[in-house]
């Protein structure tokens, strides 16, 4: 094919890009790499894992017992700091019940109860494999950025936040809490700050405490309430890497805080066509997925990837169901909820469910999103950052039915490219919901000419190597000039000057960001 020849291209193409990308001010650097949670929430780290190596960065990466082989294989130390994200779900009913409802503040609590257990260990694991490689540069994702702060802050390593989603802070957008996008400014801006309200006392309680006993003097360089938080994502030094492609993720003119927008960090078809190839389990899990597709005509891919809504056979009735009455073939993946065929029984409808999936669907535990999602003519999933870019990627029309967290999000977004179709709540999708949208991705020639148009500029960005050039130019430009210690240290300042503020400062904060998103008025 045309379209698998010029991705074929991705990997010569990268190392170039590396080898231009690895500038003066990036050579001899050591950068940690901190990411937790499914393989989607980990796997756009090693991508960049991979480009670091290829550049010749000595890179640690700090992440979950699953996918440290992966991480090693790529040629980085890696070393194991959380559990199995899988296990952890399965050992805590209420992360369940969130994908079920949607509910990110009940995520909030439950995080924070988990994070209470957990953090003595963590901490103690992270500090260790930080003072052993002693890095020059942390890169953290979203729920392990409060550890890897504090553990800057002590040690005067900056951090840097990484994000998947795109999604930045603004009144022009619905906050994480996925409010409808019609609403006032102000309503958004409020909403943010009610999440941020909820993240930081999840923080405070979960952590200060073990700070307090083992680790006192950090405790002046974090924030204690939304006031200080406020300031530090507003004067942070560090840009927040968004690997996200600028035609999704948008800076709205009320966006505080330095954000660099990368493009994706994408582990390549090539790459994930070899791993299936040998059969490792992030990305095999079918023996014939190649002769399933050529037995037919393209399938449709069905797949929620880590989430678990309702329950296994609700998951597989639905996909099952769905295919059958838009008469198509598909490859339904597996993933935690473990779909199989043996989900199709007990329903009143078992045979013939049974026998439309022997003739028409392979289920398949793992598959290579880059490479089989070219190979498909359309993509079901729950919407997570890593999933919904291989499936823009593919060129190929998408359907998103999120489960919650920033899924609804990333739905709104695909809809609105024109490359796809957002659906409610998994919960609430019928197979006939989900049928009529399959078979509008799939006979709709302006839904599939936007996917292809924008599928091919995906795949001209270079995520990895815009990262890696963001790192160069923040040491070039604030390392080594010696700006960035200055510009912490007044960030810091600015923090302590309100330890304790008083209600009429508390309003004046609040009205600041209601009004403008940004509280310089209020610190100058």
């Amino acid at each position: 094919r045309a379209r698998a020849g010029q991705r074929c291209e991705t990997r010569p193409r990268l190392q170039r890009a590396m080898d231009d990308m690895a500038g003066e001010a990036l050579k001899g650097k050591r950068v940690v790499l901190m990411a937790c949670g499914s393989r989607g929430d980990v796997q756009p780290f090693l991508a960049l894992t991979a480009g670091l190596v290829k550049a010749g960065v000595p890179t640690l990466v700090l992440t979950t017992a699953n996918l440290v082989d992966f991480a090693s294989s790529l040629g980085a130390l890696a070393k194991e700091v959380y559990p199995d994200a899988r296990e952890l779900m399965m050992d805590t009913p209420g992360l369940l019940e969130c994908m079920k409802e949607g509910n990110i503040l009940l995520f909030f609590k439950i995080w924070t109860d988990l994070n209470k257990r957990m953090f003595p260990e963590h901490f103690r694991q992270v500090s260790a494999g930080v003072e052993e490689f002693r890095p020059d540069v942390i890169l953290a994702g979203g729920m392990c950025f409060s550890v890897a702060d504090a553990i800057g802050a002590m040690r005067g390593i900056p951090v840097m936040r990484c994000d998947f989603t795109g999604f930045l802070k603004s009144g022009f957008a619905p906050s994480i809490l996925n409010e409808p996008p019609w609403l006032p400014r102000w309503y958004h801006r409020a909403l943010n700050r009610l999440a941020d309200y909820g993240a930081l006392k999840g923080q405070r309680d979960s952590q200060y405490d073990h700070f307090a006993e083992v680790l006192p003097e950090v405790l002046p360089f974090l924030p204690k309430n939304l006031e200080q938080l406020e300031i530090a994502d507003e004067f942070r030094p560090e840009p927040m890497l968004i690997a996200s492609s600028p035609l999704l993720a948008k800076k709205f003119e009320d966006v505080v805080g330095e954000a660099v927008i990368t493009g994706h960090w994408v582990v390549d078809e090539q790459e994930q066509e070899e791993r299936m190839r040998r059969g490792e389990e992030n990305f095999a899990g079918a023996d014939d997925l190649a002769g399933f597709l050529a037995s037919g005509p393209a399938p449709v891919y069905i797949g929620w990837g880590s989430m678990i809504c309702v329950s296994s056979e609700f998951m597989a009735c639905l996909a099952v169901r769905a295919v059958q009455l838009a008469g198509l073939r598909a490859v339904v993946l597996g993933g935690w909820a473990m779909l199989d065929e043996a989900c199709l029984r007990g329903q009143p409808d078992s045979d013939e469910l049974i026998e439309y999936a022997r003739r028409n669907v392979l289920f398949a535990k793992a598959a290579p999103h880059e490479w089989l999602f070219q190979r498909c003519a359309a993509t079901v999933h729950h919407g997570g950052a890593g999933t919904t870019a291989a499936a823009l990627r593919s060129g190929r029309p998408t359907i998103i039915t999120p489960c919650g967290f920033d899924q609804p999000l990333l739905a709104r977004k695909v809809a609105a490219s024109g490359a796809g179709v957002a659906l409610p709540h998994l919960v609430k999708v019928t197979p006939k919901i989900l049928a009529d949208a399959l078979r509008q991705a799939t006979t709709d020639n302006t839904l599939i000419t936007e996917a292809a148009e924008l599928g091919a500029k995906l795949r001209q960005e270079d995520g990895v190597a815009t990262a890696l050039r963001a790192l160069d130019d923040f040491f070039a430009k604030e390392v080594a000039t010696g700006a960035w210690p200055k510009k912490v240290a007044r960030m810091h300042a600015a923090m302590r000057k309100f330890e304790s503020p008083g209600l009429l400062t508390r309003l004046g904060f609040l009205c600041a960001k209601l009004c403008t998103n940004s509280v310089k008025s209020q610190v100058a």
